[in-house]
């Protein structure tokens, strides 16, 4: 009898050892963890572990033919709060040297780098964001996305990240801006958001390595007593892909083929494609903007409201320097009903004997329901 209760207990011991495991391995994954342990998880667009983990040393990033450029962690997390405003602020990149570009390289040269996970300490009612770049131009940003790590995306169920602001090169011409008024983003107290922030030094004509270059972003509140008569904006981003939803960087990007001279992305689509969205409620879109790379022969970016195009962006060259063009975002008034389909096209040229792998088409938007 004695040998047979030891075996029940043994066999309860282990059952109750699987359960536990069982449940840590699950609220790690999913992003419900404690606030110490939120700087793991990978975000969108993440170049290897080590770009994300514990912000307390120092990371080099070495690139075929180039020097390395070093990643100083230990400036990450500097939050500034007000009743105004939260700015965030990434860890430094101590040297960002120059690096060669060729279409066709995709995101070769290029640096991501985070904040620390920012936990709200009271409800947020952001009603409008400046973004900043220190020590770089703003063509020196490939892109910046401030999300939030506990919920899943819009777009692909399985990943657990969700943008709440983008922000690319080509809309940094205008790095501030203001959703209408009476409309604002509501973060609730306690949600963890971080900021990310890839950069890029290609050769120009006067390229020079960069050093102490970090990207910020501040987001302004709404004052308390305009609150009361809010109307909540969420932000929606689309993208136009090869490889859907995979959860790295190929779920952001396309390929042009070579010797093409007019490539459209986005004709076959289905309802469940990233760059497609079906509105469930009714509403209005109240501020909207797009994203390609006019530097690899992005032309312009279409968007469709039920087959029917509602915005066309065109992307232009705004000086002769070879990475600086502008896409625009602005503010809309642009009713849609529940069941309505939403959807991009993005059109590019490729003139070279290359493929280009890493061309984008983005759309950005902020949706308030009736």
């Amino acid at each position: 009898m004695k040998i047979t209760l030891d075996r029940l207990t043994l066999s309860f011991m282990i059952v109750i050892v699987v359960i536990i495991t069982t449940i840590t391995l699950t609220l790690t994954h999913y992003g419900h963890i404690p606030k110490t342990t939120h700087q793991n998880l990978l975000p969108h667009h993440s170049s290897t572990p080590s770009d994300h983990a514990s912000h307390t040393n120092t990371v080099e990033y070495t690139h075929s033919n180039h020097a390395a450029a070093t990643l100083d962690t230990t400036a990450a997390g500097m939050t500034h709060v007000s009743d105004e405003k939260i700015t965030l602020t990434t860890a430094a990149i101590s040297h960002l040297p120059v690096h060669g570009f060729t279409p066709g390289l995709g995101h070769a040269g290029h640096i991501t780098v985070n904040s620390s996970v920012y936990e709200a300490p009271f409800d947020l009612w952001v009603t409008g964001k400046t973004f900043n770049v220190t020590n770089a131009d703003f063509y020196n940003l490939h892109h910046a996305n401030l999300f939030r790590p506990d919920l899943r995306s819009r777009t692909c169920e399985g990943i657990y990240w969700r943008d709440m602001l983008s922000i690319g090169s080509d809309t940094m011409y205008q790095n501030a801006f203001n959703l209408p008024d009476g409309y604002a983003v509501f973060v609730p107290a306690g949600s963890p958001l971080q900021l990310d922030v890839m950069f890029h030094n290609p050769e120009t004509e006067n390229a020079q390595d960069l050093y102490n270059v970090q990207g910020s972003i501040d987001l302004k509140l709404a004052a308390p007593d305009q609150i009361s008569d809010i109307k909540i904006a969420e932000y929606i981003r689309l993208e136009l892909t090869d490889s859907p939803c995979l959860g790295d960087n190929k779920s952001f990007v396309f390929t042009v083929p070579a010797n093409t001279e007019e490539y459209i992305i986005g004709q076959e689509y289905s309802a469940k494609d990233p760059f497609v969205h079906t509105f469930t409620q009714s509403g209005k879109i109240i501020y909207a903007g797009g994203h390609v790379h006019g530097w690899e022969g992005g032309q312009k970016l279409d968007i469709f409201l039920n087959d029917r195009i509602i915005i066309d962006y065109q992307t232009k060259k705004v000086s002769d320097h070879p990475f600086k063009y502008k896409t625009a975002h602005r503010p809309e008034s642009i009713n849609v009903k529940a069941g309505d389909v939403l959807r991009l096209e993005a059109t590019y040229t490729n003139p070279s004997n290359n493929p280009i792998p890493g061309a984008m088409g983005m759309f950005g938007m902020f949706f308030a329901a009736d």
